[in-house]
């Protein structure tokens, strides 16, 4: 643990709004540090997202923070206090499900092996992609996954298969052990009590970008 985080913190008290700002704020500071600063203020961060100071503050004192008047933030400290409180500094386990275009895009994806994402496998039924190895991942017939998860447990499941089939692989990774799922499929699902399912709708922001007029 870094020091000077604190050893708890009440993860419960944040919104999905607040868990969706946090790794923004993240990026910001990352950003910043890169550019050799060593402080930074809520209204810095606030000005490069476009966010209300206030919002800012409220949202990183959920991580245990106090910026000092006038000055701001620490921002090394800053940095392993979100990266704490999101679990970014602890291994996170995963499959994927689908090893198609956009499978292989998340597999490709470095920032999310950056804060201790980890694959173990990919699944899919496409013989021309069984056996393949994706950025260092090896793709295995999906009849395998039940089998291969009781063996190697993982904490989340990635779906990007067709909408059609993912309840039903989503009921296999359930009955080896997986209780969290990153849905990317059109599909909504549901699974017993006791499971998180976020799905990722592209539709969502097609919808704003198609709608919304940026002179308004």
């Amino acid at each position: 643990m870094p020091r000077g985080v604190p050893k708890k913190v009440d993860r419960s008290l944040a919104s999905l709004a607040s868990l969706r700002r946090l790794p923004l704020y993240l990026d910001v500071c990352r950003q910043a540090e890169a550019e050799g600063l060593s402080i930074i203020s809520g209204t810095v961060i606030a000005e490069q997202l476009g966010l209300e100071p206030i919002q800012v503050r409220k949202d990183l004192s959920l991580t245990g923070i106090l910026g000092r008047p006038r000055i701001g933030y620490a921002l090394r400290e800053l940095i392993q206090r979100i990266e704490f409180f999101l679990r970014w500094d602890v291994s996170h386990s995963a499959i994927l499900i689908g090893a198609g275009r956009l499978g292989q895009a998340l597999l490709a994806y470095r920032d999310l092996r950056r804060y201790n994402f980890n694959i173990l496998f990919a699944f899919d039924n496409d013989s021309q992609k069984i056996g393949m190895v994706i950025e260092g991942v090896k793709v295995y017939d999906i009849a395998l996954m039940q089998e291969m998860l009781q063996k190697n447990p993982a904490e989340i499941a990635i779906i990007t298969t067709p909408d059609y089939v993912a309840l039903d692989v989503a009921s296999v990774a359930y009955n080896a052990g997986v209780r969290k799922f990153w849905n990317f499929t059109p599909r909504r699902f549901r699974l017993p009590p006791g499971v998180l399912i976020y799905t990722e709708s592209m539709l969502t922001g097609f919808s704003v970008l198609s709608v919304r007029d940026p002179t308004a």
